[in-house]
């Protein structure tokens, strides 16, 4: 009896991690998804991502907003409101921005962008782990 009942919440304990690998898989290929449009990159792996070139745009911001709906993710999702596409912005905002929702994203799977150099303005994709 005792080792039926054992048994059965091992198999709970391992369907239930089963889910949440699913699901963190799910989640690293959506950042992904999102960092390859972002840096327009064309990556399979989030740590080979070259941070060189940034495009900011509606479609960009709308997946931001939809991963951190889907995964219900406890961060604030960008106001499209307030981003004027018309208007321009300088290197340094646009860096920010792009920075602000990679690393809130990056987060949960404990990557993060950070600045590699003092001279230069070069930045890369670390385990914070």
């Amino acid at each position: 009896m005792e080792l039926s009942i054992i048994n059965e919440t091992k198999k709970i304990i391992e369907e239930f991690n089963n889910e949440i690998n699913k699901n963190n898989e799910k989640y690293y290929q959506d950042v992904l998804d999102f960092l390859n449009l972002l840096f327009n990159q064309n990556c399979n792996q989030i740590l080979k991502i070259s941070i060189s070139k940034i495009s900011l745009s509606d479609d960009i911001f709308e997946f931001y907003n939809k991963i951190i709906e889907k995964y219900k993710i406890n961060i604030r999702k960008f106001d499209n409101d307030k981003f004027n596409s018309n208007e321009i912005y300088t290197f340094h905002e646009i860096i920010e921005i792009a920075l602000i929702m990679s690393n809130n994203l990056l987060d949960k799977i404990n990557y993060k962008i950070i600045k590699i150099n003092n001279d230069k303005t070069k930045y890369k994709i670390i385990i914070t782990n």
